[in-house]
């Protein structure tokens, strides 16, 4: 599935392109407003016509058919007759609670501290400065902004548990997930091991939510959460550790710092398991440019994962590909 951006570069010349590429996050904010006026949730059951749709969002009748045309013509919503639209398969994913559903991270992109330091990027390229001076002391004093964070990261999570297909945990007794969030990717994988152990490592006001998750599943009888700053140590050991999308929130003093830490608590035949966005992909570049604009880390690619293992006291063993730069790094001492 793919969509129609073709009408974007109506011409073959340089400048023709430059002006699609510009114009292209008009797209993006047509989208923000069909999520935020949830209009793929009502159309869920089923085409509508625009008065119905305007009824049901209080939206300007003449002004939403103005966008849902043009988010038709990219393939997000089908205008099926005259002034009548359904889903299509693009649009499906911004609804409410289905698989797949890319909403909350609409919704993180369009929050006001996220388009506030996009806005503000020319200002981090120029002196080399994020525009927040503390990123993580921000959500900690505006929980409702960390809220929608928080979602934003949990639909990437749900998103890629497709990679557990493609990694064996069956030699490991106990798997640690150092940064695991609310516990999702952890539970899944002790899910699908009935016989192994799990670690869920992180900081107590994530962790507590960590506890409810792996409760609810009746995991915790097998599952330890600890408490942790990774910057200072990890008090556990495991055969496995996984960081999933950690180390491109930091720098690379401390990723070294976190690295080694990992190392530390990795048994002797341990292995270490990063799973990130490689900069090397366009979608790691943009993930890039958001790292730059709210924190002192960055995305990174193969080549600085090895410098940076190396540098730890760890080597490289293997790579794994996924679809969009998401990339499975295995390490071991």
């Amino acid at each position: 599935m793919r969509a129609n951006v073709d009408s974007l570069f109506e011409g073959d010349t340089a400048a023709d392109v430059v002006i699609g590429l510009t114009r292209a996050r008009l797209i993006s904010n047509a989208i923000m407003v069909a999520v935020q006026l949830n209009l793929a949730d009502y159309l869920a059951d089923g085409p509508r016509t625009v008065d119905v749709l305007a009824e049901e969002t209080g939206a300007d009748r003449v002004s939403l058919l103005r966008l849902l045309r043009c988010l038709a013509i990219v393939g997000v919503f089908e205008e099926v007759e005259p002034l009548c639209f359904s889903q299509s398969e693009i649009s499906e994913v911004l609804r409410s609670g289905v698989p797949d559903s890319v909403r909350d991270f609409v919704v993180m992109d369009a929050s006001d501290w996220s388009r506030d330091g996009v806005g503000r990027l020319t200002e981090c390229i120029r002196t080399g400065y994020p525009c927040m001076d503390d990123f993580y002391g921000y959500m900690t004093e505006h929980p409702d902004d960390a809220a929608i964070l928080n979602s934003a990261l949990a639909a990437a999570t749900r998103r890629e548990l497709r990679v557990l297909n493609r990694i064996d945990f069956s030699s490991a007794k106990t798997i640690a997930d150092v940064g695991g969030g609310n516990g999702t990717f952890l539970r899944e994988i002790l899910s699908q091991y009935p016989d192994k152990r799990g670690v869920l490592a992180d900081l107590p006001a994530v962790a507590e939510e960590a506890r409810q998750v792996l409760g609810t599943a009746n995991l915790l009888d097998r599952c330890q959460v600890v408490d942790v700053n990774m910057l200072e140590s990890l008090p556990f050991r495991a055969d496995t550790i996984i960081l999933k999308r950690v180390l491109m929130d930091w720098s690379d003093e401390d990723v070294c710092r976190i690295l080694r830490n990992c190392r530390a608590s990795l048994s002797d035949a341990g292995r270490l398991l990063i799973m990130e966005t490689l900069s090397s992909s366009l979608m790691g570049a943009l993930n890039d440019l958001l790292v730059l604009a709210f924190t002192n880390g960055s995305a990174r690619r193969e080549d600085d994962f090895s410098r940076l293992l190396e540098d730890s006291g760890m080597c490289m063993t293997d790579v794994v590909s996924l679809p969009s730069g998401f990339s499975v790094i295995e390490a071991k001492v």
